[in-house]
C-alpha cells in the first residue's frame, strides 16, 4: 500500500513483501534480471557468450555500485565464467574472482612500487593510455563487458583493430552537480570524455524507470532496464542489536554520510517528532561518510538534538538484518537516486518507508508514503502518523 501525502497511512503491524510484490515487471524493455539480459543481447548480436568482465571503479562495501556488481556476478556466475576488474578491493565478498586493474598495468605497477596512494591511479586512469591499452588487451579474452562506470571506459573509443568487444553501460544516474566543488571541477574536464564513451557502448542499461527516462533526455538513447536486485542470503540471519537499539521506536536509515542524502534535514525533522509523539523514539544511522566536514556537522546535529541519534557507522549483514527487523520505520530525506536499494530492502522486511518523491521512488514504495519534496513539515505528520497508528 502506497500512500501520497494526502492519504492516510494505517498500518497496523508488519506484513513481509516479495520484491514483485512492489517491482513493476512488465513492460518489455524490463528485463527480470541479469542473466536474462544477457541472453536477449546473444540473440541479438548472434554470438555465443561464455565470459564476461564486469568493471567497477571500486569493489568495496560502502559502494552502492560495487553491490550491484557482486550481485551481477552472482547471478551470471551460475551461466557462465565471470571476473570482476576494478581499482581497490576491501575483500568484502567470497562470491566472485577479482582482479586488480593496477597491479595488472605497467604504470599502475610503477605507480604501486613507490607506494602512490590508489585515488591517484583511479582519478588519473582516464588519462592514461598506456595502461588503458593494457585493460583492452585483458577485455579482448572476455566476450563481452558490463562497465559500471564511465572513467573505466577508454577502450570504447580506441579504433576497431586494437579494441573490438562487446560492451554493456550500466546507467546508475545521471551525474548531476555535487556538493563538492572539486567534484564538479574535475567532472566539467572530464565529462565531455565520459559522454563518448557512454555513447559508445553498445548496449545501455538503466537501475529504474526514472533513471532510463533521465538518460534518455541527456543522450537520445534508449536503455533496458534491469531493477538492482538483493544478494541471495544477504539477509537470511538477524544479530541481536540491542546494544545498538535503546528507543521505544525506532527510526532507521541505511546509506552514505553525504549532503544529497539530507542527514541534516532526517534528523532535525525527527527530532521534531520526538517533541509530538510520547515514546521514546530514536533515529539510527547506518553507513560511511564520503566528507569529514559534513560527517562532523551530522555529529554536531546530533548531539544537539533532544531525541538520541546513533549514527552506528558500517555494520554487518547480520547487524543489518536485525536493524531492519527491528526499526518501526525506515525514512530517508535523499534529493536524488538512481534507484536507493535499502528503500527496497526495508519493505521486504515489512518495514515501512517515509521518502521524498524523487526519482525512482515512485517506482519501488508499495509500503509507506510518499511526500512531496521540500515539505518537511508533511514528512514529520506522516512519521508522526505512522508511530501513533502503529501503537
Amino acid at each position: 500500500m502506497v500512500e501520497n501525502a494526502t492519504s492516510a497511512m494505517g498500518l497496523e503491524e508488519k506484513s513481509e513483501y516479495a520484491i514483485e510484490d512492489i517491482l513493476d515487471l512488465d513492460e518489455p524493455y524490463i528485463k527480470s534480471d541479469l542473466p536474462v539480459l544477457i541472453d536477449s543481447i546473444e540473440r541479438e548480436s548472434k554470438e555465443e557468450i561464455d565470459t564476461i568482465a564486469i568493471l567497477v571503479s571500486r569493489f568495496v562495501k560502502s559502494e552502492g555500485a560495487a553491490r550491484v556488481a557482486e550481485q551481477h556476478a552472482i547471478e551470471l556466475s551460475e551461466q557462465f565464467d565471470v571476473d570482476i576488474l576494478t581499482f581497490e578491493y576491501d575483500g568484502f565478498s567470497d562470491s566472485t574472482n577479482v582482479i586488480n586493474i593496477q597491479d595488472n598495468a605497467p604504470i599502475g605497477q610503477i605507480l604501486s612500487s613507490i607506494n602512490a596512494p590508489n585515488i591517484l591511479y583511479r582519478g588519473t586512469f582516464l588519462f592514461n593510455p598506456i595502461d588503458n591499452l593494457a585493460l583492452s588487451k585483458k577485455l579482448s579474452t572476455y566476450d563481452i563487458t558490463l562497465l559500471h562506470q564511465p572513467n573505466l571506459g577508454l577502450y570504447t573509443l580506441f579504433p576497431d583493430s586494437i579494441s573490438n568487444h562487446k560492451t554493456v553501460y550500466f546507467n546508475h544516474h545521471i551525474r548531476r552537480p555535487s556538493d563538492r566543488l572539486l567534484d564538479d571541477v574535475w567532472d566539467s574536464i572530464t565529462g565531455g570524455v565520459k559522454d563518448k564513451i557512454i555513447r559508445n557502448s553498445d548496449w545501455h542499461v538503466s537501475v529504474s524507470k526514472s533513471s532510463r527516462q533521465e538518460f534518455y533526455d541527456r543522450f537520445g538513447e534508449k536503455s533496458f532496464v534491469v531493477y538492482n536486485r538483493l544478494s541471495p542470503g544477504r539477509f537470511e540471519t538477524a544479530a541481536d542489536v540491542s546494544d545498538l537499539v535503546t528507543g521505544s521506536k525506532v527510526a532507521l536509515f541505511v546509506g552514505r554520510i553525504t549532503p544529497h542524502k539530507g542527514i541534516l534535514e532526517l534528523i532535525d525533522i525527527c527530532d521534531q517528532v520526538s517533541e509530538e509523539v510520547d515514546e521514546d523514539f530514536e533515529l539510527i544511522i547506518v553507513g560511511q561518510s564520503t566528507s569529514d566536514t559534513y560527517r562532523a556537522d551530522v555529529e554536531k546535529q546530533a548531539e544537539s538534538a533532544e531525541l538520541n541519534v546513533s549514527l552506528v557507522g558500517e555494520c554487518s549483514d547480520e547487524q543489518l538484518t536485525g536493524l531492519y527487523e527491528r526499526a518501526d520505520i525506515y525514512l530517508s530525506c535523499s534529493i536524488k537516486e538512481g534507484f536507493n536499494l535499502p528503500v527496497l530492502e526495508a519493505q521486504l522486511f515489512g518495514t515501512p518507508v517515509v521518502v521524498y518523491d524523487i526519482g525512482p521512488h515512485w517506482e519501488l514504495v508499495e509500503l509507506g508514503a510518499l511526500v512531496e519534496p521540500e515539505e518537511p513539515g508533511t514528512f514529520k505528520r506522516k512519521i508522526i502518523e505512522h508511530l501513533q497508528d502503529g501503537n
